[in-house]
């Protein structure tokens, strides 16, 4: 059965530099993620815009 978003919280945002080594679930959770870099985030939803597979789903970005 797949995680629940709702179950335990976004990921927390972390001011640290980005690492580039992010990943990503549509509508569920990454398994173990718990953090994310702010500045990964904006790249992670520029590669997520255009892929028509995410529309109006929720995509989890986590290290």
């Amino acid at each position: 059965m797949p995680a629940r978003l709702d179950d335990r919280g976004p990921p927390r945002l972390l001011d640290t530099p980005a690492h580039g080594d992010y990943r990503t679930r549509v509508d569920d959770a990454v398994r173990g993620g718990s953090t994310i870099a702010r500045a990964d985030l904006p790249d992670a939803v520029l590669r997520v815009l255009p892929d028509s597979g995410t529309h109006r789903h929720t995509v989890e970005v986590a290290y």
